[in-house]
């Protein structure tokens, strides 16, 4: 499930900055990943997609 979100957050956002890919990849828990990529779909910002995480 990692991969996925990084490679749309990759789409959305360009070049992921290397805080953010250890974010994703190091998150276990799947609802905060399931979030994320709810997200990740109709942000327009980084920040959006991580906000009150």
């Amino acid at each position: 499930m990692c991969r996925s979100h990084m490679v749309l957050l990759d789409d959305r956002a360009g070049r992921l900055p290397a805080e953010t890919e250890q974010q994703v990849s190091g998150c276990l828990d799947a609802a905060t990943l399931s979030r994320w990529l709810d997200r990740a779909v109709t942000a327009e910002t980084l920040d959006e997609v991580f906000a009150q995480d």
